[in-house]
C-alpha cells in the first residue's frame, strides 16, 4: 500500500523575521542621492562645474565618495540605474580636468598647491581611486563589459555629459581606464613618487596616511585590470608602508619612538596618528640638554607633531580603504584576520560609546587639528562618518575579543534613530558615501524586503530582492519623491517596461505589483519567486485579482496586443525548487501549480532508481507547496527529484545530500 505524505500549503505566514529587514536603507539612499547637502551629484550642478580651486574638495572629498558608493550599490543590488550615475558624473568630471577645461598641463582637478598647502593632490587620488574601481569592476565581469550602454538620448541626457562614442560598458571603462592612467602617469612622471615613500606632496615629503589611499588603490585596480607591474608594484609599497616600524630619536625634544605604524592597544584595537609613516622634520638646529648631550647643526625628527594627533574617526576611513581592498581581492597577501578584527574594535570598543562616537581611534576628543580650532571638536563632531566603517562588520564576533557591541547593529541603529523618517537630512556629503555600505552590509546579513517607485525602463534590467518586492509607484511614501530615482527621470506616478526591454523580478517571498506598474505589449518581463534560505517562497500578485496590472498598449484590445500581454506574464507555474541545497538532514522540496492537477514527485539516484515515491498521483489543487524531506532515509550522494503533472514531467532539479 502507498504511503501518503500530506502536503502542505503555504498560506501567506512570514517564517523569516529578523531585526532590520524592514529598515528602508536603499531606499533613503535613492531618495536622497539628488539632495544630498552641498548638492553633491546632481545634474544642474555638476554639469557646469569647472575644475579649479574651488572646486577640488568638491570633486575629490564628495563626488569621488559618491561615486564609490553607486559602484558598491550596483554589486549589491544588480540594479544598473547606479552604472548609469556613474557613468554620466565620471564622464562629466573627465571632461571638466583641468587639462581639458581650462588648458592646463595638469590632468587632475587640483589647484592651488603650495609650500604652505602641501596637500591638496590627494583629493586626486580620491577621485582617481573611485574611477579605477569601476575600469577595474567591469574588466572582472565579462557579461558587463560586453552589455550595451544605453545612448543618451534614451535616458534623456544630454549628449555633451554622456559618452557617445561608447557602445558598451567595457567601451567606456576602457576610455575612463586609459584617462585614469594619463593622471597617474603624470604624477610619475613630475617626481611624485618615491620607492621608500609613496606618493609625495608639494614639498616632496610624503604624504600623510590618508592621503596616500586613494593613490594606492588607483595603482592597485589599474594595475590587476590593464595588467601593468609597475602600478601593482607602488600599490604594494605602499601597503607594505602600513606595516613600517616608525623610529624616532628626536634630540632636540628629548624623546625617542620605536613603534609600528599601527600600535596594537586595549581591547586588541589598533591606534595610530594621523601621519602614518610620514615623520615631521625641525629644520632648526638646537642645543639640547638630552643625555646624552647633543649640539645639531641639521635636521632633527620632530616627535612631539608625530604623536600630537591620533587619527580621526573621519579620516580613518580612508586610511582602511587600502586594508579592505587588499583583504577582498588579495587576501593575507599584507593584511589577515587578526588586521581586520583590530580595526573592527578599534571602532566598536574605542569610537563607539554607548550612543555617541568619540573623535579619534584613542577614544577621546580631538582639539588641536584645524577643523577643532579654537573651540575644540566635541563628541560626536563626526558622527556620520561612522557609516563608511560599516565594512567592518564582517569580523563582528570573529574572536573573542570581537564581541559585543558589534559594528553592524551600532550603525543600524544610528540609521534607524537619525535617519530613518526618510527625509533629507542636512550633514556633510562627504559622508554620504556611507550609506551604500549600509545597504551592502544589510542586504548581506537581512531577509530583506524592497519597495520601488517610479521608474520609466528603458534598457534592460533586473531586480532582485531575498524576501519581499514590492513595486508602488502612486505610494505616499516619504522615499517616493517628486522626481524618479533613475534616468531618464520622471514625476508620473508609473513605473513602466518599454517595448524591446527585458526585465526579470525576482523575490524569494512575494513580488506585489500595485496600480502604476505596466509592462507594454513587445517587453519581455518575468517575475519570479526563488526561495532564499530566510524564505518559502508563496506568491506573486497584485491586490484584488491575483495578476500583474499589465496594460495594453495604446489600450488596444488586438489579438496581437493580448498575445503580447500573455507573455509578458510572471512565468510561475509548475515550478520546483529545493531550498536548501546542497543540503545534510532535511530539506524542503518546494513546488507550485498553476492548475489543479494529480501530482506525483519522485527522487531517482545517480543509477535510475526510485529512492523515493510517496506522492503518487495526489488530487492536487492550484498553489504553492512545501514537502519536507528528510535526507537521512537515502545517505549522501547526488539525486533527482522529478514533479509529474497529471503523468507529464514538469521539472528535475538536481539534489544533494551531504
Amino acid at each position: 500500500m502507498k504511503k501518503y505524505l500530506f502536503l502542505i500549503y503555504l498560506f501567506p505566514i512570514y517564517l523569516c523575521s529578523q531585526n532590520y529587514e524592514n529598515v528602508k536603507v536603499k531606499e533613503y539612499y535613492d531618495a536622497n542621492l539628488e539632495s544630498v547637502n552641498e548638492n553633491v551629484m546632481p545634474a544642474p550642478l555638476m554639469e557646469f562645474l569647472v575644475a579649479d580651486g574651488n572646486n577640488d574638495d568638491l570633486f575629490g572629498d564628495r563626488i569621488s565618495k559618491v561615486l564609490s558608493s553607486l559602484l558598491t550599490m550596483y554589486e549589491t543590488t544588480g540594479d544598473k540605474a547606479y552604472l548609469i550615475k556613474f557613468v554620466k558624473n565620471s564622464f562629466i568630471a573627465q571632461n571638466v580636468r583641468n587639462d581639458i577645461a581650462n588648458s592646463s598641463n595638469h590632468p587632475g582637478w587640483t589647484e592651488g598647491e603650495s609650500a604652505q598647502t602641501p596637500g591638496r593632490r590627494y583629493l586626486d587620488g580620491y577621485i582617481l581611486k573611485s574611477m579605477a574601481e569601476f575600469v577595474y569592476l567591469v574588466r572582472l565581469n565579462p557579461q558587463l563589459f560586453s552589455t550595451p550602454l544605453p545612448t543618451s538620448f534614451l535616458l534623456n541626457i544630454s549628449s555633451q555629459f554622456f559618452p557617445q562614442s561608447c557602445i558598451t560598458y567595457g567601451d567606456y571603462a576602457n576610455w575612463l581606464g586609459f584617462r585614469v592612467n594619463q593622471t597617474l602617469d603624470w604624477y610619475i612622471d613630475n617626481d611624485n613618487w618615491d620607492d621608500n615613500k609613496g606618493m609625495l606632496d608639494f614639498n616632496h615629503d610624503a604624504l600623510i596616511i590618508n592621503m596616500q589611499s586613494g593613490f594606492a588603490l588607483a595603482f592597485f585596480y589599474m594595475g590587476n585590470s590593464d595588467p601593468r607591474q609597475s602600478y601593482q608594484d607602488k600599490a604594494n609599497v605602499i601597503a607594505g608602508l602600513y606595516k613600517l616600524q616608525i623610529i624616532i630619536d628626536d634630540r632636540c625634544n628629548c624623546g625617542t619612538y620605536d613603534a609600528p605604524v599601527f600600535i596594537i592597544s586595549i581591547h586588541n584595537s589598533y591606534v595610530w596618528f594621523d601621519n602614518g609613516w610620514t615623520i615631521t622634520k625641525n629644520t632648526h638646529p638646537c642645543v639640547s640638554s638630552c643625555f646624552p648631550f647633543y649640539s645639531g647643526t641639521g635636521e632633527q625628527d620632530n616627535l612631539p607633531e608625530y604623536v600630537a594627533t591620533p587619527e580621526d574617526l573621519s579620516h580613518g576611513v580612508p586610511d582602511l580603504w587600502v586594508p579592505l581592498a587588499y583583504n577582498r581581492f588579495a587576501p593575507n597577501s599584507y593584511f589577515d584576520q587578526n588586521d581586520m578584527i583590530r580595526w573592527r574594535n578599534t571602532f566598536a570598543k574605542n569610537i563607539y560609546d554607548d550612543g555617541d562616537f568619540h573623535n579619534n581611534c584613542e577614544g577621546n576628543e580631538i582639539s588641536n587639528v584645524p577643523a577643532c580650532i579654537p573651540n575644540g571638536c566635541p563628541i560626536n563632531q563626526f558622527r556620520y562618518a561612522a557609516f563608511a566603517w560599516m565594512p567592518f562588520y564582517q569580523w563582528d564576533e570573529a574572536d573573542n575579543t570581537a564581541s559585543a557591541p558589534n559594528v553592524y547593529d551600532i550603525l543600524m541603529q544610528l540609521f534607524i534613530s537619525d535617519f530613518s523618517n526618510g527625509t533629507p537630512t542636512s550633514f556633510n556629503s562627504a559622508y554620504y558615501g556611507g550609506f551604500g555600505e549600509v545597504v551592502k552590509a544589510q542586504w548581506d546579513k537581512e531577509c530583506v524586503n524592497l519597495s520601488m517607485y517610479k521608474r520609466d525602463v528603458k534598457y534592460d534590467q533586473d531586480f532582485k530582492v531575498k524576501n519581499a518586492l514590492t513595486i508602488d509607484p502612486a505610494s505616499n511614501s516619504t522615499y517616493n519623491t517628486a522626481n524618479s530615482f533613475a534616468e531618464p527621470f520622471i514625476t508620473t506616478p508609473t513605473f513602466t517596461i518599454e517595448p524591446n526591454v527585458t526585465s526579470n523580478m525576482t523575490a524569494g517571498e512575494e513580488i506585489i505589483l500595485k496600480p502604476g506598474f505596466t509592462a507594454l505589449s513587445g517587453s519581455n518581463f518575468t517575475a519570479s519567486i526563488v526561495p532564499s534560505i530566510c524564505t518559502d517562497g508563496h506568491r506573486i500578485g497584485s491586490p484584488g485579482n491575483g495578476l500583474p496590472n499589465i496594460a495594453l498598449q495604446n489600450n488596444t484590445t488586438s489579438k496581437q496586443n493580448k498575445t503580447a500581454i500573455k507573455s509578458a506574464l510572471p512565468v510561475f507555474q509548475n515550478n520546483l525548487t529545493i531550498a536548501p541545497n546542497p543540503f545534510n538532514g532535511t530539506t524542503s522540496i518546494l513546488f507550485s501549480l498553476e492548475n489543479k492537477g494529480n501530482v506525483t514527485l519522485k527522487i531517482i539516484n545517480a543509477l535510475g532508481r526510485e529512492v523515493f515515491s510517496e506522492i503518487e498521483n495526489v488530487p492536487t489543487e492550484a498553489g504553492n507547496y512545501n514537502v519536507p524531506f528528510d535526507g537521512n532515509k537515502i545517505g549522501t550522494g547526488i539525486y533527482f527529484c522529478v514533479l509529474q503533472v497529471n503523468g507529464e514531467v514538469m521539472q528535475t532539479k538536481k539534489m544533494v545530500v551531504l
